[in-house]
């Protein structure tokens, strides 16, 4: 097995521990809670500058800023 492979075995692991343990203590993992559906919907389908303009729209920040959140939230996802 490669080093990647051996990676993502181990990061596998840890998320199986985290979820077991969030469970555990009765807490729920949602990372886009608090956004609208149709950014949510267009960060899950991979519309990344639609969702980065959507953003924009709702919250009036600029480019880069908006930027930084969307890939944030693909990150909490676990899609980036």
């Amino acid at each position: 097995m490669g080093r990647i492979e051996q990676r993502i075995a181990k990061l596998s692991s840890m998320d199986a521990k985290l979820d077991l343990l969030l469970k555990h203590a009765g807490l729920e993992y949602d990372p886009y809670k608090n956004l609208p559906r149709a950014i949510v919907e267009a960060v899950q389908s991979g519309r990344k500058i639609e969702a980065i303009k959507l953003y924009r729209e709702t919250t009036a920040v600029g480019l880069k800023e908006a930027k930084d959140f969307i890939e944030e939230v693909q990150r909490r996802g676990g899609l980036a």
